[in-house]
């Protein structure tokens, strides 16, 4: 029984794309830096190229996860469905960084890689909207994790205004801001009247402060740069 607990999960491992989103997001604050003359170019678009390379070579990992275990069938928990979409969002997300990391290079790649993203992004957004709305569930399936699929469609218009895109991106503003503060309200609630979230859940914490972060970008763009409230 014990080493049936302990088998690896069929899922291929999404949460690795993570890092993908930590190193591109990093890679375009530098390369705003620079536009000021505060740092080298050169450092920017040495870890975006890394962001790249990461992207391609955890795909491939994943792909041949999926194939390796396209076989293997495993009972999943509402919780559990709700922790792979989370996490499968960071693949999504990936592309819409990669997209505006890619822009000045090649329009039409940057495009493609939005295109694919926002489409992905929506799509999983949509999937844990309804997951969740099945109900009734207990309230640890509230988890900061879900700001990626629903508030995660709040980085659209950084790479998607630059694109042409300025319809989707009104759009996916409008889906990811109502989900984060929807979302927040329900956290919030879950912290403070029921069981704290387990200890090997806690770093998600750190997510809360991404959807407001987004949110102030993606208004500065979508406003032409503009602070009018």
């Amino acid at each position: 029984m014990s080493h049936g607990l302990n088998r690896p999960s069929a899922a291929p491992p999404t949460s690795l794309f993570s890092v993908v989103m930590g190193i591109t997001g990093l890679g375009l604050a530098w390369r705003n830096a620079h536009l000021y003359g505060l740092v080298p170019a050169s450092i920017a678009e040495i870890l975006l190229l890394c962001g790249g390379i990461l992207f391609g070579l955890f795909s491939l990992y994943c792909g041949y996860r999926l194939i390796k275990n396209r076989s293997r069938t495993e009972p999943v928990t509402p919780v559990g469905q709700l922790e792979q979409l989370s996490f499968a969002a960071t693949v999504s997300l990936s592309l819409l960084l990669l997209a505006a990391a890619i822009l000045p290079y090649s329009t039409q790649a940057a495009k493609c890689l939005w295109i694919t993203g926002a489409a992905a992004q929506f799509s999983l957004g949509l999937a844990t909207l309804s997951l969740l709305i099945r109900g009734p569930h207990s309230p640890a399936i509230l988890t900061p994790l879900l700001f990626l699929p629903l508030a995660g469609n709040l980085l659209g218009p950084v790479s998607g205004i630059p694109l042409g895109f300025a319809g989707a991106s009104w759009l996916m503003f409008t889906a990811g801001l109502i989900s984060w503060l929807t979302l927040l309200v329900l956290l919030f609630g879950r912290l403070t009247g029921f069981r704290a979230i387990p200890a090997e859940k806690l770093p998600s914490m750190a997510i809360f402060i991404t959807p407001p972060a987004l949110a102030f970008a993606a208004y500065l763009e979508l406003n032409h740069a503009l602070i009018d409230f």
